[in-house]
């Protein structure tokens, strides 16, 4: 794994000042401070889990390193240090058989449920809507809330995989996605976006999240800096937003489509369209072209999807070849989207 230029276009959440890649490739360096890579995982956060990832790196550790990282609760954490972290038993295991595994030493119930039928659920799908993007652009994409980096394997069909970041705040979902989804060269940074962006400014083509915004207390601050880092000619798209108007589920808050849409285009955006989650999945079941204009039905739906750019949209937006195929054979999970279910393909 060699993250020599990726590392280059980064810069510390905490002083801003350029990260530098350290003899060894284990560890980077800003003004204020070192921070470790592990399994081509920058951890980019300040706290003692990170001083204590440090000493173990001195001590030549790395398997104790991981196991601190990667654990979840208290079985987990006796787990980890009975058993060092062992890559092809997890891989031999499957990516769905080792969340089974996970949820029986305390992995949260809901969260399990969430990666196991990511790959079914609307929102999904939804969010390959950006491989037109994609297609049609080969700068650095940045994906925030990568989570377990299932959409990485569409990303590569379109995309070298060292022109890939993915960026999520939980080292045990970039962990898994290392394992499964990521490619070698692709950079995975675990860092908590509300303290910063740790990108310079003008380094990012694309920039891609789904089912995160909500996640976010500081929305504004976000918004901004995606501005910031995005060059001139630059696209993005948040997938599955809730709106205000929706019930809060634990840990989120949604906002009004209106808010939104200013906030992009205050942070540098010209162009930017919400649209339903009704009017894209209808789209997608009769598998025809989502026309980027503006949705009448985006006020008052349930969630919805902002697609923006600091130059010209594409008129439209489709499903490539694979991810047409893969909705085609997929049985949807409609348990996050239950008013979709009526729209079923």
């Amino acid at each position: 794994m060699d993250f020599k230029n990726t590392i280059s276009i980064l810069r510390c959440p905490y002083c801003q000042s350029s990260i530098r890649l350290l003899d060894g490739n284990d560890l980077v360096q800003c003004q204020c401070d070192i921070y470790p890579i592990l399994a081509g995982i920058l951890y980019l956060q300040k706290n003692q889990t990170k001083e204590k990832i440090l000493k173990y790196l001195q001590q030549k550790r790395k398997d104790k390193a991981l196991a601190s990282l990667a654990a979840f609760s208290f079985l987990s954490k006796i787990f980890f240090r009975l058993v060092p972290l062992f890559v092809p038993f997890y891989k031999k295991l499957g990516f769905k058989n080792l969340i089974n595994f996970f949820k029986l030493l305390g992995y949260p119930n809901g969260w399990a449920k969430y990666l196991k039928n990511r790959d079914k659920i609307p929102s999904f799908f939804i969010s390959l809507l950006v491989s037109d993007f994609i297609r049609s652009n080969r700068g650095i994409l940045v994906d925030f809330g990568c989570g377990s980096g299932n959409l990485f394997p569409y990303y590569y069909q379109y995309i070298r995989p060292e022109k890939i970041i993915g960026i999520d705040k939980s080292f045990l979902n970039l962990y898994l996605s290392r394992l499964f989804f990521a490619k070698k060269d692709t950079l995975l940074v675990c860092a908590d976006v509300e303290k910063g962006i740790p990108f310079q400014s003008k380094s990012a083509q694309i920039v891609l999240m789904s089912d995160f915004l909500h996640n976010l207390k500081n929305k504004s601050f976000f918004i901004k800096e995606l501005g910031r880092i995005t060059r001139e000619n630059g696209q993005g798209a948040i997938s599955h937003i809730l709106n205000k108007k929706t019930p809060t589920w634990p840990n989120a808050s949604g906002e009004y489509p209106l808010i939104i849409k200013n906030k992009i285009k205050k942070s540098g955006f010209k162009n930017c369209v919400a649209i339903s989650n009704n009017k894209v999945w209808s789209s997608i079941t009769a598998q025809t072209k989502i026309i980027l204009e503006e949705d009448k039905l985006t006020d008052d739906s349930y969630a919805y999807n902002v697609f923006f750019s600091k130059n010209k949209l594409p008129k439209s937006l489709n499903l490539g070849k694979k991810e047409r195929q893969s909705f085609k054979k997929t049985v949807i999970n409609f348990y996050q989207d239950p008013c979709l279910k009526c729209l079923k393909k």
